[in-house]
């Protein structure tokens, strides 16, 4: 009997069935803490050693609306396809993720892929096809993906943002030393609004210190990550929070429906959550000032 694999990220809960001789699916350990039961949001068909004309030769008006290095996105019939190449060279792409209009049912097409291990496939939802798939969906129900690192103290969630280099895996470990606090990731946090409030959720998408976890927490401060000689804190007004927050989150650019909502989550963030530019110097005072200062503040 075949077992498909259930995950849940950010109170989504993503179900991947296994077809044709797929038995089951494994999971690299990032993804582990992740497994769970429940009814699914998202649910998607993996289909091995796929033919893409199959699944995109039906469709009518298909049109490329956003194209990279390794990866492209169209649109057919009012859904959604993104279509996966390591080479950009290759006109066949090796996978594709092929979804309905709301995003929330859909198929893996796997067109390359390596044998199975007693009837075990690698988990399919990896990278990129999950992000980017996360990264569509959250806006749509109240969310963004955020560049960022995050930890629960107190049974409040804390977000600190900033670019690669900003200091985000060094201060999730520097936290994670101190007593009470647990990270929940150390370079990508998922924001979600439910039932009138904001949280913050771990995901399996770490940075350098290979950091993540399931859990949540309300969300109670936003910080911009700013490095220097001392530490300190400066509140941000609303436009400013808006901005910093829009540049800083993973965006749906193929999708103008999807834009507008991640704009409003920005918006309704910066006038719900306090936030502040936090300068620092990246060693154990910074979580000091956190500790004393921060928490305080919210």
């Amino acid at each position: 009997m075949s077992e498909g694999l259930n995950l849940k990220i950010a109170d989504i809960v993503f179900s991947i069935l296994p077809t044709e001789n797929i038995k089951g699916f494994s999971l690299n350990k990032n993804y582990t803490p992740f497994a769970a039961d429940g009814e699914p949001d998202v649910v998607l068909e993996t289909i091995r050693n796929g033919n893409p004309l199959l699944i995109k030769g039906g469709l009518s008006g298909k049109k490329t609306l956003f194209n990279t290095t390794i990866w492209n996105y169209e649109q057919a019939d009012g859904r959604h396809i993104f279509n996966f190449s390591l080479s950009p060279k290759n006109n066949r792409p090796e996978r594709i993720l092929a979804l309905e209009p709301d995003y929330k049912k859909g198929k893996i097409i796997l067109t390359k892929v390596r044998g199975l291990k007693n009837g075990i496939l690698q988990s399919p939802f990896s990278y990129p096809i999950d992000q980017l798939l996360m990264i569509s969906l959250l806006p749509l129900m109240q969310g963004l993906l955020v560049h960022s690192c995050g930890f629960k103290y107190k049974n409040k969630g804390f977000l600190f943002i900033g670019q690669s280099g900003a200091g985000k895996s060094t201060l999730s470990q520097i936290a994670e030393k101190n007593k009470g606090v647990h990270v929940l990731n150390d370079d990508r946090i998922a924001v979600r609004k439910r039932q009138g409030s904001f949280y913050v959720y771990g995901t399996p998408w770490h940075g350098t210190a290979e950091i993540v976890s399931p859990e949540k927490a309300p969300l109670s401060g936003l910080f911009f990550l700013k490095k220097d000689a001392k530490n300190s804190l400066r509140e941000l007004s609303a436009t400013d929070i808006v901005s910093r927050l829009f540049k800083f989150s993973f965006l749906p650019f193929w999708d103008r429906e999807g834009i507008a909502s991640a704009l409003k989550v920005c918006e309704d963030i910066a006038t719900s959550i306090p936030c502040f530019e936090f300068s620092f110097t990246p060693d154990d005072r910074a979580f000091e000032l956190i500790r004393k200062e921060i928490i305080s503040y919210t």
